[in-house]
């Protein structure tokens, strides 16, 4: 009888750690995808922040050519 019992205990301690396993290979699953997509994300961020910069550059190398043009169109 106590040994039945045992064998119960030790069946059900054996599912929760089976459980408790599966239940850590699917986080880390997630974890992994939802690195991925940051990793992602990252790259885009990189992408934009890059075009963002030579876009200012661009409008300030325009806007002193513009800014020449109208001094020299003004003065004569």
């Amino acid at each position: 009888m106590a040994n039945e019992r045992e064998q119960a205990n030790l069946r059900a301690t054996g599912e929760a750690l089976e459980a408790s396993h599966k239940y850590a290979r699917e986080t880390t699953e997630m974890l992994r995808g939802k690195m991925e997509e940051v990793d992602r994300l990252r790259m885009y961020k990189q992408v934009d922040d890059r075009e963002r910069t030579g876009t200012v550059k661009v409008k300030g190398l325009v806007g002193e050519g513009r800014n020449r043009l109208v001094r020299t169109l003004g003065s004569t």
